[in-house]
């Protein structure tokens, strides 16, 4: 009884497509032809002279806008992990796709900035207000940038001096928790007018000012994560950052040739609030870093068959 009412389905089942087959075919209603266009989105040029890298350009308007370090803008890049030893101003490093942070070189306007013996650079120590990108390269870096690293490499470009137009000023002020705020102010301006065509020096100046109390509430374990009945409410003492800088940037166009120079000054003073249930209250960290950037460049020799570009850069700490 079963077999039978199997091949009686299955004989319903193949008979429907037949009997559909003798309909009449419906009439095609032809459609107009729909265009879907789009601007293309613009590549940055690190990534449009790097075609074959995996690189990732972030635009720094925000760290300027707002309470924000390159450490912070960096924390959002994929495959770069960052590494702190507290709040805002304290040590900080990253590593790219599990290197060790000493496999990271980084550079500021291609100049590396990093130890000679360890190769470390704490980001929060380097100024963010000027700066115009960050490029992330996951993997080698290029060769201009003159220093491999197994892990990559990140450079931080500042904003360019002018080519020409009417001097501009700019400032901004901004504020947060914590007694935290930061200012900024920053003029541009061509030396010369500018005949149609054709660049002139430029100057770029900036100043700007970092600074936080940190005096943040926390839970105490004293020194017991065990013992939960010791746990008690603090205040952090001793954690406030102040972060002044100072930074110039001069283009010189001359015949074929391009002279880039800058000259950065960065001031931190900063408290060491120790452990949490032994708080430091008198401990201090200063510092000052000065760098100077020289560069002669010749985009177009030869006809445009050879390119050339030198420098020097010297620090002092």
């Amino acid at each position: 009884m079963t077999l039978a009412r199997a091949g009686a389905l299955v004989v319903v089942l193949l008979a429907t497509p037949a009997a559909a087959r003798g309909d009449e075919p419906l009439d095609a209603i032809p459609l107009e032809p729909i265009d879907v266009s789009a601007p293309p989105e613009p590549v940055p040029d690190a990534a449009a002279e790097n075609p074959s890298r995996f690189v990732e350009v972030v635009g720094a308007d925000e760290v300027r806008e707002r309470l924000e370090t390159a450490v912070d803008v960096l924390e959002d890049v994929a495959g770069v992990r960052v590494r702190r030893q507290g709040g805002l101003g304290s040590f900080a490093t990253i590593s790219v796709r599990g290197s060790s942070p000493s496999k990271v070189p980084i550079f500021v306007d291609g100049a590396p900035v990093g130890e000679a013996r360890s190769g470390l650079v704490s980001l929060e120590q380097l100024s963010s207000a000027d700066l115009d990108r960050i490029e992330v390269y996951r993997g080698f870096a290029p060769a201009p940038l003159g220093e491999a690293g197994i892990g990559g490499a990140v450079t931080l470009v500042t904003r360019a001096a002018p080519e020409g137009g009417a001097p501009e000023v700019s400032s901004g002020l901004s504020a947060g928790s914590f007694d935290t705020w930061r200012g900024w102010v920053s003029m541009r301006s061509a030396l010369a007018d500018a005949p149609p065509g054709e660049s002139v020096p430029g100057l770029r100046l900036t100043c700007s000012a970092l600074r936080t109390q940190g005096d943040y509430e926390f839970v105490s374990d004293h020194g017991t994560p065990l013992a939960p009945s010791d746990d008690v409410t603090l205040r952090r003492v001793n954690n406030d950052f102040l972060q002044a800088s100072a930074a110039a940037r001069l283009r010189i166009p001359l015949a074929g040739w391009d002279l880039d120079g800058s000259l950065s000054f960065v001031r931190t003073d900063q408290g060491l609030p120790g452990l949490d249930y032994d708080q430091a209250e008198h401990a201090r960290l200063e510092g000052a870093d000065a760098r100077l950037r020289l560069v002669a460049s010749a985009p177009a020799l030869l006809d445009g068959l050879l390119a050339l570009e030198t420098g020097v850069y010297a620090s002092l700490r």
